[in-house]
């Protein structure tokens, strides 16, 4: 691809024409920032028009454009005769876009229609229904309805209120109440943007098709996170056709060689370009992993290749808007698995800057990876700040995400267990684990300074880890500093005691409720009352020990969280309450039975000892040597278990035609971590009398295994070494 960049020196300063000249002899390193590709097609017109903002280095940017008639080779120009900084060039950049929309053109996947630079706030034709308010039950979607009701009427009274109307709007996303979609759309471009962006947050989470008009109005707007939402909710609402099309709006802005990898499914080669353009290399901005997250609604592939990406990424300029982004999005999707990964990234690393609680003195905060002393409020608001992620920042997110995780089993959502079990699974032993410890302090007690001592429990900086596991301890509470703390028994603080008191607490009345959505738990005489069938359950799964845990009715509704805990936690903590809760369900031996022998093979092959050991006594109630599984067998063999390999090998003794004929079986144990079980097989295998046939098939399944699939470079030597 050809760039352009004007160089004549007649017109600019001696600083521009060096810059300039050193852009042409640096052109090969150039990288394109931001794109877009716009279409014309009008009677016989069949036009195209691509926009490039490119980095030049030395944060010097420039824009660049080619047009003319599609499938002929287009002529090329700049909107920028000397490198701008980024800000001027995305300034650029945008206008003429909107230049050109205003012509008629369009992205790949538009509808045509007016132009439109920004949302639009033509009301959407809708019927607002009659609703019998005697017949709709007491709770909270009531509440919020007749909120709504008000807003539309002109009833609304701030003041006797205490919520304004976009919250209310938000909340009834949050619960999707269906009902509310007329209203909403009612009530979206009758305010500010807060209820504007309220209102699509929550019609996308409803999936209102009624709202389908004002999200491609907010998608084309020129305000970002009107136009973020808009896209989202489209993403959530539209179907077949209409769906593929708005998806390859984000698939036609990525640069060619990402965009060649997406269309062709290509996993291994995404990898390698985001490792290349993201990870190694040093950009203004990365809007190509929201894109990707946006087109991993569809192709579910490139989303643990983008989660891989976003837990290697700095929390820093450059990157960090974008993995807020994300972690937004995915609490609109529900995407527990990205937002656990996110919540526990923000838990995990530490604040790039500090930010001061005073306006008194210096304004300036030192920090420490720029060794510069920075002033927060006039470095932030700049689009190339050298600042993010403040301390202030990492405690609200930290915060929201336990907000939201207790707001789930305060009011009986099974998205406690679907967000509990995303988070619990971003912990992983190497990383996260710590011992318990104490520490020392001087408080006054009794009239003079005494020496005291604090105790902290195991992870006690695991906030959401603590939380779902013990988070009803009477014992422990969380402090103000993020960490779990042991109660001091002879000197309980009045703050500890009502934390504890509060933590059992839910408030009563109705308006109380709704106003406290944000706050703790609920009494277990509560969670009973509200859902009586399921109080023998209930206390069954609490008692002793384990009635330290947090709403575990809803963990015994979804008791295949437990399995999947089991199949990929990693840490034995999160094991040990998986299984605990797992074998208390009332239903225990139901479940079991559910259990399919690939499951079993995944807990026997676990590289943790209280799944494989689970696994092991699953698989000897599970094995039927009239009809043995070699599958199960083959876990068995890659069990860390020594008794469970040692089974295994009973077992195919037992009945050794059944397993030695079985190629891909043989192969394999021929690829068994265990070098034992390796050398075991082989001396068998010698004395059997395989046919060619079988020969070469076995030879067939050792090479496709050694070129497919990636293993330890150790192994496979070892392999080749054995196989001699």
């Amino acid at each position: 691809m050809k760039y352009v960049v004007n160089t004549q020196r007649k017109n600019f300063s001696g600083e521009e024409y060096h810059l300039n000249l050193l852009f042409l002899l640096t052109t090969a390193s150039m990288r394109l920032i931001k794109k877009i590709s716009l279409h014309f097609n009008e009677g016989n017109s069949d036009k195209v028009y691509e926009i490039d903002l490119c980095d030049i280095g030395n944060e010097r940017y420039v824009v660049n454009f080619r047009y003319g008639r599609r499938g002929t080779a287009l002529k090329e120009g700049t909107k920028t005769e000397s490198a701008v900084d980024l800000q001027k060039a995305e300034s650029i950049f945008n206008s003429l876009e909107e230049e050109k929309r205003a012509k008629g053109y369009r992205a790949s996947g538009e509808s045509a229609g007016p132009p439109s630079t920004g949302f639009t706030s033509t009301p959407i034709p809708v019927v607002i229904p009659d609703i019998d308010w005697n017949g709709w039950p007491p709770g909270r979607e009531k509440a919020i309805m007749k909120r709504l009701q008000l807003a539309v009427e002109g009833k609304e009274n701030t003041a006797k209120h205490f919520w304004r109307t976009s919250r209310i709007i938000w909340m009834a996303g949050v619960m999707k109440i269906e009902a509310a979609a007329p209203f909403i759309i009612h009530l979206a471009n009758k305010a500010d943007a807060m209820q504007q962006y309220a209102a699509a947050w929550s019609l996308g989470r409803i999936k209102s098709s009624d709202a389908i008009p004002l999200f491609q109005s907010y998608f084309k707007s020129a305000q970002n996170n009107l136009k973020r939402i808009g896209g989202e909710a489209l993403l959530q609402t539209l179907k077949g056709e209409e769906l593929q099309k708005h998806l390859q709006h984000f698939i036609n802005s990525l640069p060619d060689p990402l965009k060649l990898s997406v269309e062709n499914n290509n996993a291994e080669q995404l990898n390698e370009l985001l490792q290349e353009r993201v990870i190694n290399q040093v950009q203004p901005q990365y809007q190509l992993l929201e894109d990707l997250y946006a087109i991993a609604v569809e192709h579910k592939w490139i989303k643990q290749i983008l989660k891989n990406i976003l837990l290697q990424l700095p929390l820093k300029p450059n990157y960090f808007k974008h993995v807020r982004h994300i972690y937004k999005l995915s609490e609109f999707r529900d995407d527990f698995e990205i937002l656990g990964a996110l919540s526990c990234k923000f838990e995990r690393e530490q604040e790039m800057f500090r930010q001061k609680n005073n306006e008194y003195g210096d304004p300036n905060v030192y920090v420490v990876s720029i060794e510069e002393g920075i002033d927060p409020k006039k470095e932030l608001p700049k689009k190339t700040s050298r600042l993010a992620y403040s301390n202030k920042t990492r405690q609200y997110l930290r915060k929201r995400s336990l907000r939201n995780l207790n707001n789930y089993g305060k009011f009986e959502d099974l998205n406690y267990v679907r967000m509990a079990t995303g988070l619990l699974l971003s912990y992983e032993i190497q990383r996260d684990h710590a011992e318990p410890y104490t520490t020392t302090y001087f408080g006054y007690r009794n009239g003079r300074y005494e020496q005291m001592e604090k105790s902290f429990p195991a992870n006690a900086h695991a906030v959401y880890l603590n939380q779902v596991l013990s988070g009803n301890a009477n014992n422990m509470y969380l402090g103000f500093d993020n960490r779990w703390v042991f109660v001091d028994e002879n000197k309980a603080s009045q703050r500890q005691a009502n934390q504890r008191q509060g933590n059992g607490q839910s408030g009563g009345g109705l308006l109380k409720k709704i106003f406290s959505l944000f706050g703790g738990k609920k009494k277990e005489t509560q969670q009973q009352s509200i859902n009586p069938v399921d109080t023998p359950s209930v206390q069954k799964a609490t008692t002793s020990k384990r009635s330290d845990v947090p709403y575990i009715h809803l963990w015994n509704k979804l008791p295949q969280a437990y399995v999947q805990l089991l199949i990929h936690a990693r840490m034995n903590e999160i094991h040990q309450f998986a299984l605990n809760n797992l074998q208390d369900h009332p239903d225990y031996n139901g479940i079991k039975q559910k259990l399919d022998n690939k499951a079993i093979e995944l807990l026997l092959t676990s590289a943790f000892t209280i799944p494989a050991d689970f696994g092991y006594n699953l698989a000897l109630e599970k094995y039927d040597p009239l009809q043995p599984d070699t599958g199960l067998v083959k876990g068995l063999f890659y069990s860390r278990l020594p008794i469970a390999r040692e089974t295994a090998i009973k077992w195919v003794e037992e009945k050794p035609d059944t397993f030695f004929e079985d190629s891909e079986f043989v192969a394999a144990l021929l690829f068994c971590p265990h070098a034992e079980v390796r050398k075991w097989v082989s001396e068998k295998m010698s004395t059997r009398n395989y046919t060619p046939t079988q020969a070469e098939l076995i030879c067939g399944r050792v090479i496709t295994i050694a070129l497919t699939t990636k293993q330890n470079n150790d192994l496979n030597n070892a392999v080749i070494e054995e196989a001699g």
